[in-house]
């Protein structure tokens, strides 16, 4: 419990039915911490990101490689390097680690069942890969929800780890990310002449490659949609196995860590994060100083920049992200700043929302408007701060009147409300599985009893004909293929209905089992079957309800 002195960040649950439910949280239910440090971080990545929108993608990595680096603009980028590159994109991937706990959490105290669980966090993460791809593809190639997506998939297998173990496992993932980029980088001598020409021509292009790029993006939207896709899946390829994927599940369990350890909710004294600010601050920026030192003595020279130059700020940015939980966190504590700290909170939770809306800004400003290359740092400084007041007045606004951001609930809408589809799907597979089943059988038993030529299926007349004259042998294979779709439809219903999570499975098994009857009816009114075949229609039901007992006790024996 938290004491009096401690502002409450976790509102009250609701309690009653809502509790067993498979639904969004409610606004009692946030953590205002996590919001806050959510929407902080959403604002502190377009400093970066808009970069990436207004000049060729080198100038992201490579000061020197384009645009005026003198005065001014020396500064802005400075300022940018030091305390924002890669800082809030770690923050960010931290807070989406927590999240998957968080989801998790609480859907479990809701008595939902763990197969539900694990099925809701595999839609919801599947759905975000597809939103991400779209994004990557049709806007901007520098997405980083497609990363996250995928990467939600094998965090989810840590859910049950302490603290500990999640820290020591994040650090593991990062000291797999970083191992890589020093063996790349103290290759790099030894790399075919070719590779090492194409590196230097991505590290810092000659003018004219420069010109073709700021004329393709700068000419509309159209015109650099090729080169932007093409883009992308180098990013979703190459830089996602080499690089992306092992910082983002790094960070991710870092941030499960820190919530499992109560940091993220704002539940450690003061004390705690007032020494997380200061240690995390004192070490990313000795660390991330050393390294700009390094890169400009050497002109970021690519030999050393591109990938040992980077782990100095590789490693500091970890340090700092954990400086600015201290520092928000904090803040939350302490009640500073309450109207920010609204602000703030509601960019948070529309965090999807605002982050495809920067993206949508930047492209229209520098694809559509045609001012890609042409805009300098300092300018771009500019524009981030008229995004930033722009998203902290409408967020507030927009959540003041719904209760989700657009995007929000949409995928809320394909997470959870879409599961109703997913059970008819289950029930629709398991019946034309069952019915295949059933029509094998029959064929099959058409090589002992073959049809009189000119006579098919079809022929309801002709075919009665030939049934009536058949011997009592002839009807046991079929009466085995219409209880085989009954017993094995309803299994496969009653297994996918467990994984989609909304229906008992013992409901689809017998659903099954009752089409299966009602189908049955019909066919022994409609074809001349022998008396005693009739003696297979209560065993319909008692096949399915089988079917369905061996998944309920299968997902018995898990929950134990």
């Amino acid at each position: 419990m938290i004491g009096s002195t401690t502002p409450p960040v976790v509102g009250q649950s609701r309690e009653g039915s809502v509790m067993n439910q498979l639904t969004p949280v409610a606004q009692g239910e946030r953590i205002v911490s996590l919001d806050v440090l959510r929407g902080f971080a959403l604002l502190g990545i377009l400093v970066m990101n808009i970069q990436a929108f207004a000049m060729p993608f080198c100038a992201y990595m490579n000061p020197t490689s384009f645009g005026e680096q003198e005065g001014i603009n020396r500064w802005v980028w400075g300022f940018g390097h030091i305390f924002f590159e890669m800082k809030f994109m770690g923050l960010f991937s931290m807070l989406f680690g927590a999240g998957v706990l968080l989801f998790a959490d609480r859907a479990e105290a809701r008595k939902t069942t763990l197969s539900r669980v694990s099925w809701l966090h595999c839609n919801r993460n599947f759905w975000l890969v597809m939103f991400g791809l779209l994004h990557a593809h049709l806007l901007w190639s520098g997405d980083i929800l497609f990363a996250y997506g995928v990467c939600a998939f094998p965090v989810y297998l840590f859910r049950r780890c302490s603290a500990r173990t999640l820290l020591i496992c994040g650090l593991i993932f990062l000291l797999i990310g970083s191992g890589l980029s020093l063996m790349f980088g103290l290759s790099y001598e030894q790399w075919p002449e070719p590779g090492q020409a194409e590196l230097a021509q991505f590290w810092r292009p000659d003018q004219a490659s420069l010109d073709a790029e700021i004329a393709q993006y700068s000419g509309g939207f159209a015109a650099g949609f090729a080169s932007n896709s093409e883009g992308a899946k180098f990013v979703e390829t190459f830089i996602f196995v080499t690089n992306i994927f092992w910082r983002v599940m790094g960070m991710m369990l870092l941030g499960m860590a820190f919530y499992r350890a109560k940091i993220l909710s704002g539940e450690r004294s003061d004390r705690f994060y007032r020494r997380l600010l200061v240690a995390g601050a004192v070490i990313g920026l000795l660390l991330i100083g050393i390294g700009l030192r390094e890169n400009l003595v050497r002109d970021y020279a690519i030999d050393y920049s591109f990938y040992l130059g980077a782990q100095w700020n590789f490693w500091g940015s970890v340090a700092l992200s954990m400086a600015y939980i201290g520092l928000v966190v904090g803040m939350v504590r302490s009640g500073a700043m309450p109207a920010l700290q609204r602000r703030l909170g509601a960019v948070g939770q529309m965090a999807f929302t605002n982050y495809i809306l920067q993206t949508v800004i930047g492209v229209v400003i520098f694809r559509v408007l045609g001012h890609y290359g042409s805009m300098e740092r300092l300018d771009q400084l500019a524009m981030v701060v008229v995004i930033w007041a722009l998203q902290l007045w409408l967020s507030p606004l927009w959540l003041a009147r719904f209760r989700f951001g657009p995007l929000e609930w949409l995928w809320r809408i394909v997470t959870y409300r879409l599961l109703a589809l997913q059970n008819f799907l289950a029930l629709l597979l398991g019946l034309v599985v069952g019915m295949a089943f059933n029509m094998l059988l029959v064929i099959s038993n058409l090589f002992f009893f073959p049809m009189p030529e000119g006579v098919t299926m079809d022929d309801q007349e002709g075919f009665s004909a030939w049934a009536a004259h058949l011997p009592d042998s002839a009807f046991i294979l079929p009466m085995v293929a219409h209880l085989a779709q009954a017993f094995f439809g309803g299994w496969l219903a009653a297994r996918l209905g467990t994984l989609f999570g909304v229906l008992h499975p013992m409901r689809l098994a017998m659903s099954i089992g009752v089409l299966s009857l009602v189908a049955g009816i019909m066919n022994a009114l409609s074809l001349q079957i022998p008396t005693w075949m009739w003696i297979e229609m209560p065993f319909y039901l008692v096949l399915a309800w089988a079917a369905g007992n061996i998944e309920v006790k299968r997902r018995a024996s898990l929950a134990v």
